[in-house]
């Protein structure tokens, strides 16, 4: 049922997202980003200050921000540290919401800026308007940041190598979300630049959530809080309470499908950089699909390859237009689109709900 919430946030995002249109003409990338950031700010601030109603896990976030020695015991040590020093800063619970949101969303827009300045504010309100914004901004924050993180990563990965900035982006989404430990390990071993490479890195994918099933549980007594957590997923898919009932193709699954569709199609079109993206993005939605009968760790491990799709679907619609009035008119279309849909009929019966 559609509130005046919903309607609300639709009216938010639609600004921000027609500002994004509106200096896509703006050729300075240091320009582009005075102009950005603020929108970045403006959704973020929108997200932190809605009723604590609003998503189901917003209570349990509040309270360990309120009280983090409590919940040290079953939350990722690096999270919990963030949190100890942002309540030196501050203990207002907006604060708390605004600074993660922000933290996420920022990261996501600059890991498109680094990839390609020119796309960076058009995919940026095609995020907004997705999905996986809602989720990682009023459901799942702590494994938004870490899935952003891990998407930066990826974006390093493909634009200069594995360099020491890879390995600190990948640390710490594993740091802040154990469920980014497949991640970690895939990229940190993976080669996807020629189809000898890719046959090998496959292997080392299905490795990767093997151990990540199986090798992980007895790493360490130390883990044993991490342990529990990882058995506790492993008896909801295995007694239908939970995983088997939600497992099903879900409407934000056909997106992967068109952008592997549209990027065959339009191949001859892309650069080598950008082959190598789409790559890296079919590598992480497999490791996802591995635990399709597990919709806890399904959807979570989906969530990088989730992130990257605002901007592979702007590059695509970029390498399909070469008139740029057309680009920005199917952007402005496609954008419109996935607002009213996500906006007003799939997050309130997904995300957008009180409890």
């Amino acid at each position: 049922m559609i509130e005046s919430v919903h309607v609300t946030y639709f009216i938010i995002i639609l600004i921000a997202g027609l500002y994004c249109f509106s200096i896509q003409s703006i050729q300075g990338r240091w320009e582009r980003l005075a102009f950005t950031i603020p929108i970045v700010a403006l959704v973020s601030l929108a997200i932190s200050l809605r009723d604590i109603r609003l998503g189901a896990d917003t209570r349990i976030y509040l309270q360990m921000y309120s009280n983090p020695d409590y919940f040290e015991p079953f939350i990722e040590t690096a999270y919990i540290m963030a949190l100890r020093l942002l309540r030196l800063i501050s203990n207002d619970n907006i604060v708390y919401l605004f600074v993660s949101a922000f933290a996420t969303n920022l990261i996501v827009y600059l890991a498109f800026v680094r990839f390609n300045p020119g796309l960076a504010a058009i995919a940026f309100a095609l995020y907004c308007a997705s999905p996986v914004f809602w989720t990682v901004n009023i459901l799942i924050l702590r494994n938004g940041l870490a899935a952003a993180l891990i998407m930066y990563a990826t974006i390093i990965l493909v634009t200069a190598g594995r360099t020491r900035g890879f390995f600190a982006f990948v640390l710490a989404g594993a740091g802040f979300h154990y469920s980014a430990l497949g991640h970690a390990v895939f990229l940190s071993v993976s080669n996807l630049s020629t189809l000898k490479h890719a046959a090998i890195s496959a292997i080392k994918l299905i490795l990767a959530a093997l151990a990540l099933i199986y090798v992980f549980p007895f790493f360490s007594t130390s883990m044993e809080p991490w342990i529990e957590r990882f058995e506790d997923y492993q008896n909801y898919a295995s007694s239908g309470r939970f995983a088997y009932e939600n497992s099903g193709f879900k409407l934000q699954y056909a997106i992967p499908v068109l952008i592997l569709t549209g990027a065959w199609l339009l191949r001859k079109r892309l650069s080598d950089k950008e082959i190598l993206l789409f790559r890296y993005y079919l590598a992480l939605l497999t490791l996802s699909i591995l635990f399709w009968g597990n919709v806890l760790f399904r959807d979570r491990i989906y969530l990088p390859a989730q992130m990257m799709e605002p901007f592979l679907i702007a590059l695509l619609m970029r390498r399909a237009m070469r008139d740029d009035s057309l680009f920005v008119l199917s952007g402005a279309a496609s954008f419109l689109t996935m607002a009213v849909v996500t906006i007003l009929f799939w997050s309130p019966r997904n995300v957008l709900q009180f409890y």
